[in-house]
């Protein structure tokens, strides 16, 4: 292996994170393995359900419009 394997210092992070969804508490078990690991908040927003939800980009036309 040799540097140009390695990502650049800058441009990675090797400090464990987790997600936490807003309103819930902490994971202390697994802060507890995990000594400075960063805990990044997570806001988790659903999608509205719609009767007829909208194709995506990858989507066959609708042959009947």
């Amino acid at each position: 292996m040799n540097d140009q394997d390695e990502p650049h210092p800058l441009y990675s992070m090797k400090v464990p994170f987790i997600f936490v969804p807003h309103g819930s508490p902490p994971p202390l078990d697994w802060m507890a393995e995990h000594p400075g690991a960063l805990t990044v908040p997570a806001t988790f927003v659903p999608r509205a359900r719609q009767a007829h939800p909208t194709p995506g980009p990858d989507a066959e036309p609708d042959p009947a419009a």
